[in-house]
């Protein structure tokens, strides 16, 4: 793969994280986030108020793989599973769960190669976020935690890659695992910042 191609990635890539950001904004300037880090946003809203979240997220992760995924080799490239882990790491598990499992439903239907792994990372990476989030007390965690949140859910997808879809799903891996590992710990850490120090404007922790 050219630099080109490389620049298109990474500018895609930055292209979802401003989406995650912009509906992450609103979700906490409307009061569907809770700005007490006690609290969840189920907890403090009752699952009603949590579907605004989970539609917003789901709709970034279906557009996501129309409009900003990168074909190479039969493979997409997309930042879904950071979606999905993002929605967990910001609301909990009731919304990375739901917002999982609408975006890899969404993309099983598709029926692409390697859908049936990515549909189940999105998942895994929604429940995980969703787990990290209630251990650090119900609130975003340290960024260094969110940032090996995403990335264990990255190599859950490719270690899938890997052992499910043959040659082609191994070949994949060996060529692009590396930049798709990168990308994701980039996007994660880029979106941290973000959320802590400018939305929610604490002191970030490490």
């Amino acid at each position: 793969m050219d630099i080109s191609s490389y620049a298109i990635i990474f500018l895609k890539a930055m292209l979802i994280l401003g989406y995650v950001v912009l509906s992450t904004y609103y979700l906490y300037t409307a009061g569907l986030i809770s700005r007490d880090d006690a609290n969840s946003i189920n907890e403090l809203h009752g699952w009603k108020r949590a579907t605004p979240a989970i539609i917003l997220f789901s709709l970034i992760g279906i557009f996501a793989h129309h409009f900003f995924s990168f074909e190479s080799e039969g493979f997409l490239i997309a930042e879904r599973s950071f979606i999905a882990t993002a929605a967990g790491l910001i609301c909990g598990p009731f919304t990375g769960i739901a917002s999982g499992l609408i975006i890899g439903g969404e993309e099983l239907m598709m029926g692409e190669a390697g859908s049936i792994c990515g549909a189940l990372t999105t998942v895994i990476g929604g429940a995980l976020g969703g787990i990290i989030y209630w251990m650090a007390g119900n609130r975003f965690p340290r960024i260094m935690a969110a940032i090996t949140t995403a990335l264990v859910t990255e190599f859950i997808h490719l270690a899938l890659l890997w052992f499910f879809t043959g040659s082609a799903g191994q070949n994949f891996v060996l060529n692009y695992g590396i930049s798709i590992i990168c990308l994701n710990a980039l996007t994660m850490l880029g979106f941290s910042i973000i959320y802590l120090g400018i939305i929610r404007k604490k002191p970030l922790e490490w």
